[in-house]
């Protein structure tokens, strides 16, 4: 199947800067006015002052003297003034797409997020737009000046053509190579792109993980300043050497640009030497013409790297424009979630998955029904396929193979956002943000005051926001804010089982969010919290089979399959795997307690 078109990148842009700011095209069109005036002035005046000397008319050489000079500075103000303006402007619109683009890497589908090519490409265009002279950045800075460039060359053009055609088609032809070959080395430049930008990606995260403090433990327990330095470094080599063939390309080709620049002058200004010895030209056309030379031969060398410079940035703005495409989730438009707020069932039919990339499937066949206010507990060892269970009921991935229905229906037919909204889940490796607790527990900026006191209370948080300055209002970490706190690892998982309370939705995960705690407090939260959401459906995540045993059902995967299923008493009574695990487990802590007595009883004698 065929990409869909996307439009043309500069008219994209002129349509991104009718959008955000209209003014924009009154300023390029007021900048093009006066830059496009200013070289004439200078040009043309020093002709009139030396062409007045011979006449000696000095009345009429002052008056062109102070109307220069006023014409010179008032063309002068009102390019910088109008140049300051647009720059404002033009990087108002860039932050607008800075804002979608962030908007569209928070939504992307979540795959994506874990594809190396993918983030590559990200942080090729985060790159790209962050910078202003860059990307789209740069075409916007360039298109104020490169209007105003072509009126005025081709007005000086207008003006050498009276000397010589020859000499105008000589300095087109120059201008032309020099395009040619700045075109080259930029596309040169975009080429490798990929590569240092996947480099520089490497080089970017060894250097943010080794002042990263929460890995701060693991570099200096284990060492691996020495393993961080090394992958750090060979990242940072290959970008190097990227960078110099890069540069190695541009010095080439500016060197045989200032060639034909020498070669070019040359002739330019040999024949207009020549024109004035003959006396086919006067001392103030002499200045007139070497001075309109050398203003079109800077201007046209200047809008020629210029418009090579957008061809090759052009490319950064289609990416752009092919990320925020394909990576932006589709509109909604399945059908509606409301007639489940208050109970659906669930079922998994022959489902069968394997993550993109790769042939091995995590999932097998896998058939479970799960009614409407089921306990279910889903128990296993590491790589069971208990998370990607969770992954593919939340739609963050879809099937291989087989469906999962809501009520009958697939889960895919229904609205994206809305059918998100009927399940809570609290993860595994959940993030504490960097705002305050209130906003950590509520997710969202409007918060329910009466909802959100409910919650710390239902969650055990009471007696940890009592205890705080600023109570809910409390800043969490200090990245944001320089008194922000820090949570223990118990505090933390009330805090994440908080925002599953808050959201109040009918369908709950738990994805082992407590494993930081010991198997006592486990137990102990997963029954409280299991009082808490009264009749609505659940799943429990656990490796300790302890902390389930409350559950309506249990379901034991090994190898991405269900082996076992049935309640805890069923389920030791078969005498199979997950007898067997908990047996395992329940010895250990058996041992365990022992051993504590054993310690205990020394400490006495």
């Amino acid at each position: 199947m065929d990409k869909p078109k996307h439009e043309a990148e500069l008219i994209f842009l002129f349509k991104q800067i009718w959008k955000w700011d209209k003014g924009m095209y009154l300023s390029m069109a007021l900048y093009t006015i006066f830059f496009s005036l200013t070289p004439l002035i200078a040009i043309y005046v020093p002709k009139l002052i030396i062409d007045s000397l011979q006449s000696q008319d000095w009345q009429r050489i002052l008056f062109i003297v102070i109307g220069g000079f006023v014409l010179s500075a008032s063309c002068a103000f009102m390019t910088e003034f109008l140049r300051g303006n647009y720059r404002m402007r033009f990087n108002a619109v860039r932050y607008k797409l800075i804002e979608q683009l962030n908007l569209t890497t928070m939504t992307m589908p979540y795959p994506l997020t874990e594809d190396a090519d993918i983030l590559d490409k990200l942080r090729t265009i985060s790159q790209t737009l962050l910078n202003p002279h860059a990307g789209a950045g740069g075409i916007m800075e360039k298109l104020l000046s490169i209007f105003g460039s072509i009126v005025g060359v081709i007005s000086l053009v207008a003006v050498i053509s009276t000397l010589n055609i020859w000499v105008l088609l000589a300095l087109l032809v120059t201008i032309l190579a020099t395009y040619t070959l700045s075109l080259k080395a930029g596309q040169y430049e975009e080429q490798r792109g990929e590569a240092y930008h996947g480099a520089f990606r490497r080089h970017y995260y060894t250097t943010e993980t080794s002042v990263d403090f929460r890995f701060g433990k693991d570099i200096r327990m284990y060492h691996l300043g020495g393993l961080v330095k090394a992958k750090r470094d060979e990242a940072a080599a290959n970008a190097i050497t990227i960078s110099k063939g890069q540069a190695n390309k541009k010095l080439g080709s500016e060197l045989l640009i200032a060639v034909i620049g020498l070669l070019r002058d040359l002739l330019i200004y040999g024949y207009i030497t020549y024109s004035l010895l003959r006396g086919e030209i006067i001392s103030g056309d002499f200045f007139l013409y070497t001075g309109a030379a050398t203003t079109v031969v800077f201007w046209l060398s200047e809008t020629m790297r210029d418009f090579s410079f957008i061809q090759v940035q052009r490319s950064y703005v289609r990416k752009y424009q092919d990320f925020i495409r394909e990576a932006r989730i589709p509109e909604d438009s399945g059908l509606p979630v409301t007639d489940f707020l208050s109970g659906f069932d669930i079922e998994f039919q022959d489902v069968s998955f394997s993550y993109p990339g790769s042939d091995k499937l995590i999932l097998e066949h896998l058939n479970l029904n799960i009614p409407y206010g089921e306990r279910l507990a889903l128990v296993g060892e590491n790589g069971a396929g208990k998370t990607t269970i969770v992954k593919l009921l939340t739609r963050l991935y879809e099937p291989t193979s087989g469906q999962i229905l809501l009520n009958g229906r697939n889960i895919q037919d229904y609205d994206y956002t809305g059918y998100q909204n009927l399940i809570s889940t609290i993860l595994q490796d959940a993030k504490v943000f960097p705002f305050t607790l209130a906003e950590n527990i509520a997710m969202e900026t409007d918060i329910d005051a009466q909802r959100l006191d409910a919650t710390i209370n239902h969650s055990g948080l009471q007696s940890l926001v009592g205890s705080l300055p600023d109570g809910a209002e409390t800043w969490l970490l200090k990245i944001l804010n320089e008194n922000g706190i820090d949570l223990s690892g118990g505090q933390r998982q009330k805090m994440f089982l908080a925002r599953a309370l808050y959201e109040n939705r009918p369908f709950i995960i738990l994805d082992e969010p407590t494993a930081a705690l010991d198997p006592l407090a486990e137990y102990e939260m997963y029954q409280s919290f299991d009082r808490t959401i009264e009749d609505r459906s659940a799943i429990y995540i656990s490796h300790r089979l302890s902390s389930t045993q409350f559950c309506d059902h249990i379901a034991f995967l090994e190898h991405g399959r269900i082996t076992e299923f049935g309640t805890h008493q069923s389920l030791i009574k078969q005498g199979g795997s997950y007898a067997e695990l908990f047996e395992i487990q329940a010895q250990y802590y058996r041992d365990k307690k022992v051993a504590e007595e054993g310690g205990r009883n020394a400490e006495e004698c």
